[in-house]
């Protein structure tokens, strides 16, 4: 009995805390405030277009011109779906290149195609000063890379 007793004073002190009654009884908000706040969404990026120079240390000096595609069928539009291409210094040559920026943690993710087949893939973490470093992975080869915007 006591043990009975002792819940449902425990219980009853919960629902006098603002914080906890919450989370035990879902109520809907009637804050004037909540009620107009807007859904984080990011701008229109269809049509925005990048160039990025950097280097694949070891390896070559790199150019990628990226415009953004129409992504409005993802979930959540957390990232930001981009194609174009990536001159590579080296082999003098430019691949297609298909990617997504999340605008959440602001990683880069570029997968490069030859014709139809794949060839390596960028990934990396955009700093404050908007210079992209991270790893180049190619066959049995990772290597590290750095991108930038020219001034």
């Amino acid at each position: 009995m006591k043990v009975f007793f002792s819940f449902y004073m425990l219980m009853g002190f919960l629902m006098l805390m603002p914080g906890i009654t919450s989370a035990i009884t879902p109520q809907k908000s009637t804050s004037g405030l909540l009620k107009n706040s807007a859904v984080f969404k990011p701008a229109a990026t269809v049509g925005l277009k990048l160039l990025l120079i950097g280097e694949i240390i070891g390896y070559s000096y790199i150019k990628i011109s990226l415009q953004s595609t129409d992504n409005s069928k993802r979930y959540k539009n957390t990232a930001i779906a981009f194609e174009g291409t990536c001159y590579e210094a080296k082999t003098s040559k430019n691949y297609k290149i298909i990617g997504t920026f999340n605008t959440e943690t602001r990683v880069w993710k570029l997968n490069c195609f030859d014709n139809s087949k794949h060839l390596s893939i960028f990934i990396g973490r955009e700093n404050r000063e908007g210079v992209i470093e991270g790893h180049w992975t190619c066959k049995k080869s990772i290597l590290p890379f750095y991108l930038k915007k020219p001034n």
